[in-house]
Formats: C-alpha cells, sequence, structure tokens
C-alpha cells in the first residue's frame, strides 16, 4: 500500500510539475511577445529655455495591432508646447491629438493592422525649471487586428529629462528662414546664425539624430555650406534635423530644431457622389489628402466665385444646385498645397428638356386629331 500511494504522490507532484512548467512557458511567451510602448530619447540633458523634440514610440514585438488609446503626463518642471503625427504610423485619428495642462492623448487606428516599430507622435517639451523631470504613460490599451480585437499586453516605459542652467559658453542660435524650431518650413535654403567669439573654434554637425555631438575637430564650411557669419544648409532632404554646435575644447552643445517639408501632399481620393437620405438629397464631395513628411494641415473649398473657406473631411455636401465649379485644397503644415476642382456646366436639364418635347409631340398630334374630326 505505502508503495503504491508514494508511486501515486511521485505521479501527481510529476504532473502538477509538469502543469506548473506548461503555464510558465506559456506566460513567457506571451510575455516576451508583449508590445512596447516607449519614448525617444529615453534620456535628455537640456539647458534651461530650450526644447526637445520627444517621440512616442511602439513596438509590437511581432504582434499586429489595429487601434490604440494612449494617455499620459509630464511631471512638474516641464511643459508640452506642441504635440504632431506627421509620419505617424496611426493612419486614422478618432478625435485630434491634444495636449493640455501637462497631458497628452492619441487615440486612432490602422484599418489593414500594424506590425513591426514605429512613431506614434511627436511632444515638444519644455523645462519650466532647473531638476529632473519625467514624461510617462498614464492609461493605455493596444487591441490586436482580429475578430474580437482583443487587449494586447503593453510594457511602457518613460523618458527622464535633465534640465541645468546655461553655461556661460553657451552658443544662442537662432534662424531667418526657420525662426520658429516646432513649425515645418518649406524652402531651398535653411540659414542657422551664432554671434561669433574672436578666436574661438567651432565644431558643428546636422544629424538626425538630437542627441548628436560634435567632436573636438574644427569645422570649416565648404561646399554647399558656406561661412559668412552665418551657416547655409541647401542640400537637405524632407525630414526633421539637429543642428549641434559647440566651441573646440568645450563640453557645452547647443542644439537647433530644422523641420523641413518640400514635397506636396498627395490626394488619397477626390469624388463627386450622388445625394442619398444623410445629405437630404443634396450632391456631395468625398476628399481626402496624405502628406507623409509634415502631415496635412487643413482643407479649403471654394464654390463658382465664392471665397475659400475651410472645411474638414471626409465630406462635403453642395449646397448651391447649380454650381459650376468647385475647387478643393489640400495644405500640408509646411504651406505645400495642393488642388483639385470639380466642373460642371450646371443643372443637367436633359430629362426636362425631353419631357417638355414629348408633351409638344402630344399636342401637336391632338391638334391634327381635332383639325381631322371637324372636317
Amino acid at each position: 500500500m505505502k508503495n503504491k500511494d508514494s508511486k501515486k504522490t511521485i505521479l501527481h507532484f510529476t504532473l502538477s510539475l509538469c502543469i506548473l512548467i506548461f503555464a510558465f512557458c506559456i506566460f513567457a511567451a506571451k510575455t516576451a511577445s508583449a508590445a512596447s510602448l516607449y519614448f525617444y530619447p529615453q534620456s535628455i540633458d537640456m539647458f534651461e529655455g530650450e526644447s526637445a523634440v520627444i517621440e512616442v514610440r511602439l513596438n509590437t514585438e511581432g504582434e499586429t495591432i489595429n487601434a490604440l488609446e494612449l494617455n499620459g503626463r509630464v511631471s512638474d518642471g516641464l511643459s508640452i508646447n506642441s504635440i504632431d503625427t506627421s509620419n505617424s504610423l496611426i493612419q486614422i485619428f478618432v478625435e485630434a491629438p491634444k495636449a493640455e495642462n501637462g497631458t497628452f492623448r492619441f487615440v486612432g487606428g490602422v484599418p489593414k493592422g500594424f506590425s513591426g516599430s514605429g512613431i506614434i507622435g511627436r511632444l515638444t517639451v519644455t523645462p519650466t525649471r532647473v531638476g529632473s523631470g519625467e514624461v510617462s504613460f498614464k492609461q493605455i490599451k493596444v487591441l490586436a487586428n482580429s475578430e474580437k480585437a482583443e487587449e494586447i499586453q503593453t510594457r511602457t516605459l518613460t523618458s527622464t529629462v535633465n534640465t541645468t542652467v546655461k553655461p556661460k559658453d553657451y552658443i544662442k542660435l537662432s534662424s531667418r528662414t526657420n525662426p520658429i524650431q516646432t513649425n515645418w518650413y518649406a524652402g531651398k535654403d535653411v540659414n542657422i546664425h551664432w554671434d561669433l567669439v574672436s578666436g574661438a573654434e567651432y565644431s558643428y554637425l546636422v544629424s538626425q539624430d538630437q542627441t548628436a555631438v560634435p567632436d573636438d575637430t574644427p569645422d570649416k564650411p565648404s561646399g554647399t555650406m558656406m561661412w559668412q557669419g552665418d551657416i547655409a544648409l541647401n542640400d537637405l532632404s524632407d525630414g526633421i534635423y539637429y543642428f549641434s554646435v559647440k566651441k573646440v575644447g568645450s563640453a557645452t552643445v547647443s542644439r537647433y530644431s530644422i523641420l523641413r517639408d518640400n514635397t506636396l501632399p498627395e490626394w488619397v481620393s477626390v469624388k463627386l457622389n450622388k445625394g442619398d437620405v444623410e445629405t437630404s438629397g443634396k450632391e456631395y464631395v468625398s476628399f481626402l489628402a496624405k502628406d507623409t513628411t509634415s502631415g496635412i494641415d487643413r482643407y479649403e473649398i471654394k464654390v463658382d466665385n465664392e471665397e475659400f473657406k475651410q472645411f474638414s473631411p471626409p465630406n462635403y455636401v453642395i449646397e448651391k444646385p447649380d454650381y459650376k465649379r468647385i475647387v478643393i485644397r489640400a495644405y500640408d503644415k509646411a504651406g505645400n498645397v495642393i488642388e483639385e476642382s470639380i466642373e460642371t456646366k450646371g443643372r443637367d436639364y436633359t430629362s426636362w428638356i425631353g419631357a417638355i418635347f414629348v408633351i409638344l409631340v402630344m399636342i401637336g398630334m391632338f391638334l391634327i386629331s381635332q383639325r381631322r374630326i371637324r372636317r
């Protein structure tokens, strides 16, 4: 009996251990494939009065997502100046991304799903005091691209912002072509200026990595970069760049953001539709454009000789039935614009003309028959 009981005990223990190991493997597999939400850079050093662009990024870690809702905040000592969704992996925002009172929010989806690593949006953060601050997520929800749209397990990481007082050798940068660092600009030339110090040598670089640091080798502009007290950069492609400069021998690095977009937006669709119940039988135009660099800023519509007025996609109901020409414009955030027009000769009277012709024929036949009867 004792041998049988001991064998049963060993068997139960072995089965329990196997189940435990199996459950652990499943949990570990799920944990390993969990998506990640994080900020880039995860740590950045700044001087008071400066601003930094912090990217909100997602890595699906092999999963495929189709929707998300993100809420986050910055700690005391930091403020969010602007929010940007250019080149975002989110294709449709259910509500406009917003940043207010130290919080930010993104809600949107990807109809065909997204798998991989990409940018959700960018926050321009400015310190309000010297010290250390943090950018973090508060409430998040990431949904799988499936019929049930299950919530995907997601890890989150924070970003630390360290702010110090500007040292004496800090270089103040400005730009006449890109005066506001958080704005997008179009144009061939980018100008960067700082006041030169007699006898000082400078090292600088242009990079898409805002944490990049110039070396201690003096730089002398050549080729497309000309030295005239200013530096002119005229060979940059579209994108976000950071101009970094320091005095040779100094550890103090000054940076200036350059947001550049010279490419026109593209129409996804512009289509004239017949009226339906929702439009009370009135014709309407469905329209949508995209811009992969700076993003679409606004749409404007003009009917005949009226002034252009701003409208939101996806539909514009035509209130003027006898219009001749409708012009639709799409602007990106750098001011680049595309235009599409819908033209007509006015209201279609073909059916009316046909009906009148039939009536006249019938009247004519009636008159002829009356004359014959009288004879």
